[in-house]
């Protein structure tokens, strides 16, 4: 898949959690631009691709709403439904809510993600920084077999200071 990328690195970096492989991880902090130049010659590639890491940050949404709710249910017990909503609301907010958690884990380092060469520091701040974050949490998911409390028990270590509010 994407073979340019030192995996050594983005499990230190990243203080990914024990994985078998590391494929969907390395496809996971790769920007759209990136796959454009990288794999501009191979339209079949880029197209699977890009659509690989759309799938990634879709199921990654899914995984990190379902941590920030875990997160709240287990730390607030006399919450209702109610309550618990309007704690993690904030923080489900489509894409935008994911930006401070992939600055928290380091994804705006440029020398973890990969991206066109178009695309700078500014470029972070907005919803494509959310987007590698929610695949990289989907990838996480994945690799670890579908195993919700590997994604689950990562996003809490590495982001639960940020939901303490």
């Amino acid at each position: 898949m994407i073979d340019d990328i030192d995996v050594e690195n983005l499990k230190h970096r990243l203080n990914l959690p024990p994985l078998q492989r590391h494929e969907l991880i390395k496809l996971a902090v790769c920007h759209g631009s990136y796959i454009n130049e990288r794999y501009g010659q191979e339209p079949l590639k880029r197209k699977t691709l890009q659509r690989e890491i759309k799938r990634l940050a879709h199921i990654g949404d899914s995984i990190m709403n379902a941590a920030i709710t875990d997160y709240f249910f287990h730390r607030i017990s006399e919450a209702d439904q109610g309550v618990l909503t309007l704690k993690a609301m904030p923080f489900k907010e489509r894409r935008r809510g994911a930006v401070p958690f992939a600055k928290e884990v380091g994804l705006s380092d440029l020398n973890v993600c990969r991206l066109g060469k178009g695309i700078g520091g500014k470029d972070l701040e907005g919803d494509m920084l959310g987007e590698m974050f929610e695949a990289l949490i989907g990838a996480i998911y994945l690799e670890s077999d579908r195993n919700f409390t590997v994604a689950r028990d990562w996003f809490h270590k590495e982001c639960g200071g940020l939901l303490n509010f």
